[in-house]
């Protein structure tokens, strides 16, 4: 679940979850309860990630590794380039002089550094 917040939250756009009312589910059928649940707190975290930077909801994505079981994005902001990278499997991705990330399955890669750095290298 972590993941898949990850990436609605740093990808371009407005993040949405939903409960499936949207379908026409009513309190009875919902497959999970409504409010607290195992992922409330990872979703606050990612929320409050986002708001900390705004840039993410227009800035361009640029992708910078793209394979089958892996996928390495930056979102680059004004002031800020943040890297994401998930993968299936293990993989070693080597993007620039000195940006090496050694993914994993399942787990997700942030890293960020100031802009003037990415446009620099």
């Amino acid at each position: 679940m972590g993941a898949v917040l990850a990436l609605l939250f740093t990808l371009r756009g407005r993040p949405s979850v939903t409960y499936g009312t949207e379908w026409g589910l009513t309190e009875a059928r919902a497959p999970l309860p409504r409010g607290a649940g195992p992922w409330e707190e990872h979703l606050r975290k990612w929320a409050q990630f986002r708001r900390e930077r705004p840039y993410l909801r227009d800035a361009p994505t640029r992708i910078l590794h793209l394979t089958k079981d892996a996928l390495v994005f930056a979102r680059v902001g004004p002031e800020e380039v943040l890297l994401v990278g998930l993968a299936r499997r293990e993989e070693r991705v080597h993007l620039r002089d000195g940006i090496d990330l050694a993914l994993s399955p399942h787990d997700l890669v942030t890293m960020s550094f100031p802009a003037e750095q990415w446009t620099r290298t």
